[in-house]
Protein backbone atom coordinates (compact mmCIF):
# COMPACT_ATOMS: atom_id res chain seq x y z
CA UNK A 1 0.00 0.00 0.00
CA UNK A 2 1.11 3.75 -0.67
CA UNK A 3 2.24 5.64 2.44
CA UNK A 4 0.31 8.50 4.14
CA UNK A 5 -0.85 11.26 2.81
CA UNK A 6 -0.73 14.73 4.62
CA UNK A 7 -4.65 14.14 5.10
CA UNK A 8 -5.99 13.25 8.42
CA UNK A 9 -7.17 9.54 9.77
CA UNK A 10 -10.55 9.12 7.21
CA UNK A 11 -13.71 6.34 7.80
CA UNK A 12 -13.90 4.52 5.65
CA UNK A 13 -16.77 1.87 4.06
CA UNK A 14 -15.42 -1.11 1.76
CA UNK A 15 -18.07 -2.68 0.27
CA UNK A 16 -16.64 -6.44 -1.26
CA UNK A 17 -17.94 -9.75 -1.49
CA UNK A 18 -14.41 -11.85 -1.50
CA UNK A 19 -13.41 -12.27 2.09
CA UNK A 20 -10.07 -12.67 1.77
CA UNK A 21 -10.00 -9.61 -0.65
CA UNK A 22 -11.56 -7.32 1.58
CA UNK A 23 -9.34 -8.24 4.21
CA UNK A 24 -6.13 -7.69 2.57
CA UNK A 25 -7.64 -4.05 1.16
CA UNK A 26 -9.07 -3.15 4.78
CA UNK A 27 -5.37 -4.15 6.45
CA UNK A 28 -3.25 -2.02 3.95
CA UNK A 29 -5.65 0.95 4.36
CA UNK A 30 -6.03 0.44 8.34
CA UNK A 31 -1.87 0.22 7.73
CA UNK A 32 -2.55 4.10 6.80
CA UNK A 33 -4.30 5.19 9.47
CA UNK A 34 -7.97 4.97 8.15
CA UNK A 35 -10.79 3.40 10.28
CA UNK A 36 -12.31 0.28 7.87
CA UNK A 37 -15.95 -0.67 8.46
CA UNK A 38 -16.21 -3.78 5.83
CA UNK A 39 -19.90 -4.80 4.19
CA UNK A 40 -19.83 -7.81 1.93
CA UNK A 41 -23.18 -6.64 0.21
CA UNK A 42 -25.42 -4.25 -0.83
CA UNK A 43 -27.93 -4.80 2.32
CA UNK A 44 -25.36 -4.97 4.83
CA UNK A 45 -23.59 -1.85 3.47
CA UNK A 46 -26.80 0.13 3.76
CA UNK A 47 -27.10 -0.72 7.75
CA UNK A 48 -23.43 1.12 8.50
CA UNK A 49 -24.49 4.69 9.83
CA UNK A 50 -22.29 7.25 8.30
CA UNK A 51 -20.60 9.58 8.04
CA UNK A 52 -17.65 8.07 5.70
CA UNK A 53 -15.48 10.17 4.18
CA UNK A 54 -15.01 7.88 1.40
CA UNK A 55 -16.52 4.26 0.34
CA UNK A 56 -14.44 1.78 -1.80
CA UNK A 57 -17.34 -0.49 -3.84
CA UNK A 58 -16.99 -3.25 -5.77
CA UNK A 59 -19.18 -2.95 -9.05
CA UNK A 60 -21.23 -6.85 -8.67
CA UNK A 61 -22.34 -7.88 -5.69
CA UNK A 62 -24.46 -10.76 -4.59
CA UNK A 63 -27.77 -8.20 -3.94
CA UNK A 64 -27.23 -5.63 -6.15
CA UNK A 65 -24.33 -3.65 -7.80
CA UNK A 66 -22.22 -0.72 -6.69
CA UNK A 67 -23.74 2.02 -8.40
CA UNK A 68 -26.86 1.42 -6.61
CA UNK A 69 -25.14 1.14 -3.66
CA UNK A 70 -23.33 4.80 -4.65
CA UNK A 71 -26.73 6.35 -5.08
CA UNK A 72 -27.98 5.22 -1.70
CA UNK A 73 -25.20 6.45 0.23
CA UNK A 74 -24.75 10.16 -1.64
CA UNK A 75 -29.08 10.19 -1.64
CA UNK A 76 -28.65 9.42 2.20
CA UNK A 77 -25.54 11.87 2.73
CA UNK A 78 -23.85 8.85 3.97
CA UNK A 79 -20.75 9.26 2.13
CA UNK A 80 -18.62 12.25 1.03
CA UNK A 81 -16.75 10.07 -2.21
CA UNK A 82 -17.01 6.97 -4.13
CA UNK A 83 -14.31 5.00 -5.84
CA UNK A 84 -14.85 1.79 -6.98
CA UNK A 85 -12.79 -1.26 -7.10
CA UNK A 86 -13.91 -4.02 -9.81
CA UNK A 87 -12.90 -6.72 -12.14
CA UNK A 88 -16.43 -6.39 -14.14
CA UNK A 89 -16.32 -5.54 -17.80
CA UNK A 90 -20.45 -4.75 -17.85
CA UNK A 91 -20.04 -1.58 -20.27
CA UNK A 92 -23.33 0.06 -18.82
CA UNK A 93 -22.34 -0.69 -15.40
CA UNK A 94 -19.27 0.88 -15.81
CA UNK A 95 -20.55 4.06 -17.32
CA UNK A 96 -22.95 4.69 -14.79
CA UNK A 97 -20.40 4.05 -12.02
CA UNK A 98 -18.09 7.06 -13.76
CA UNK A 99 -21.09 9.06 -12.95
CA UNK A 100 -20.04 8.46 -9.22
CA UNK A 101 -16.30 8.19 -9.11
CA UNK A 102 -13.39 6.53 -10.68
CA UNK A 103 -12.94 2.63 -11.30
CA UNK A 104 -9.59 1.13 -10.02
CA UNK A 105 -9.22 -2.01 -11.90
CA UNK A 106 -8.64 -4.79 -9.67
CA UNK A 107 -5.91 -6.24 -11.51
CA UNK A 108 -4.13 -3.00 -10.87
CA UNK A 109 -3.85 -4.13 -7.29
CA UNK A 110 -3.80 -2.55 -3.71
CA UNK A 111 -1.44 -0.03 -4.43
CA UNK A 112 -2.93 1.48 -7.32
CA UNK A 113 -6.57 1.56 -5.37
CA UNK A 114 -4.51 2.48 -2.16
CA UNK A 115 -3.33 5.80 -4.76
CA UNK A 116 -6.98 6.46 -5.34
CA UNK A 117 -8.28 6.35 -2.06
CA UNK A 118 -5.14 8.69 -0.73
CA UNK A 119 -5.44 10.95 -3.88
CA UNK A 120 -9.42 11.69 -3.22
CA UNK A 121 -9.09 12.15 0.83
CA UNK A 122 -6.72 14.62 -0.06
CA UNK A 123 -8.56 16.36 -2.55
CA UNK A 124 -11.84 16.15 0.01
CA UNK A 125 -10.06 17.23 2.85
CA UNK A 126 -8.49 20.34 0.34
CA UNK A 127 -12.09 21.46 -0.08
CA UNK A 128 -13.31 20.93 3.40
CA UNK A 129 -10.81 23.46 4.19
CA UNK A 130 -11.53 25.71 1.26
CA UNK A 131 -15.06 25.99 2.64
CA UNK A 132 -14.18 26.09 5.90
CA UNK A 133 -12.19 29.86 4.89
CA UNK A 134 -15.46 30.48 2.47
CA UNK A 135 -13.15 30.11 -0.68
CA UNK A 136 -14.81 28.71 -3.47
CA UNK A 137 -13.73 25.13 -4.75
CA UNK A 138 -13.12 24.56 -8.31
CA UNK A 139 -15.10 21.49 -9.16
CA UNK A 140 -12.71 19.73 -11.53
CA UNK A 141 -9.41 19.43 -9.35
CA UNK A 142 -11.59 20.18 -5.77
CA UNK A 143 -8.51 23.17 -5.03
CA UNK A 144 -9.61 26.08 -3.37
CA UNK A 145 -10.12 29.51 -5.93
CA UNK A 146 -10.42 33.08 -5.36
CA UNK A 147 -13.30 35.05 -5.83
CA UNK A 148 -12.55 38.51 -7.27
CA UNK A 149 -15.05 41.34 -5.90
CA UNK A 150 -13.78 43.64 -7.70
CA UNK A 151 -12.79 44.40 -11.07
CA UNK A 152 -8.87 44.48 -11.22
CA UNK A 153 -8.64 48.39 -11.46
CA UNK A 154 -7.85 50.26 -8.74
CA UNK A 155 -9.45 53.56 -7.79
CA UNK A 156 -7.11 56.06 -8.11
CA UNK A 157 -6.49 58.04 -4.53
CA UNK A 158 -5.88 62.01 -3.92
CA UNK A 159 -2.51 62.00 -1.87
Amino acid sequence: MATPGVYLMSRLLLVEDYPPLAKVVAIGLQRLGHEVERAGNLERAKQFAGPFDLAILDLELPDGDGVELAGFLFEKGTVAQVVFFTASRDAALRSAALEFGPIVEKDRGTEELSRKVVELLQMLQISREAVAVGAEVNPVDGAPRTSRKFSGLRRKVDG
